[in-house]
């Protein structure tokens, strides 16, 4: 029993030190095609009844992410993702009145990242995050809850405590996104 808590406790004094060594990272990034930019053209085109109806004038806002994630070894990192984005549109019939759209949606997803190769001043990365977001129809004033995500299986990352970082994949954060990043 003696042997079982000296080795519990060499355990948790070198996650302790090694773990002193990892950093917290906050993000700011800006993505395209975003899950939220999918649903929103299914819901403008699902919103036209008559079959003459063409989307007329679209603006996408977003995906504008915010991440803070916290390195707990050398391979893993967790932390929580929240991304904004506002979509505008009119649609109508050609030469007739027009109806305007507006959508904004908030989301909220805890992630992990899965850190694959890190030298000094490089990391190449993989990121899982599953949420929910919140999405508010201004004009018709309506809002639910669906459950979103995002998954990049590629994530490159250039500098040392300031960077800037590039990800591949599909989600609520786009298909491609890129922004810069500290290490606290």
């Amino acid at each position: 029993m003696k042997k079982i808590l000296v080795a519990i406790a060499a355990m948790l004094i070198t996650f302790g030190a090694s773990a002193q060594n990892y950093k917290t990272e906050i993000s700011v990034s800006y993505g395209a095609l975003s899950n939220s930019q999918i649903l929103s053209a299914v819901i403008f085109a699902a919103g036209a009844e008559n079959p003459e109806y063409v989307l007329q004038d679209a603006k996408f806002i977003g995906p504008i992410s915010a991440d803070l994630y916290f390195r707990t070894n050398k391979y893993f990192s967790f932390g929580l993702s929240g991304v904004y984005q506002h979509t505008t549109a009119k649609a109508g019939v050609p030469n007739g009145a027009a109806e305007n759209f507006e959508c904004r949606y908030y989301t909220l997803m805890p992630g992990m990242k899965l850190h694959w190769l890190r030298t000094n001043g490089f990391n190449m990365y993989s990121k899982l995050a599953v949420g929910a977001t919140l999405a508010s129809m201004v004009d018709a004033n309506d809002s639910g809850w669906f459950v979103n995500f995002q998954v990049s299986p590629i994530g490159l990352e250039f500098g040392r405590n300031f960077c800037v970082f590039a990800e591949a994949g599909f989600g609520e954060q786009g298909i491609v996104l890129g922004g810069i990043r500290i290490k606290l």
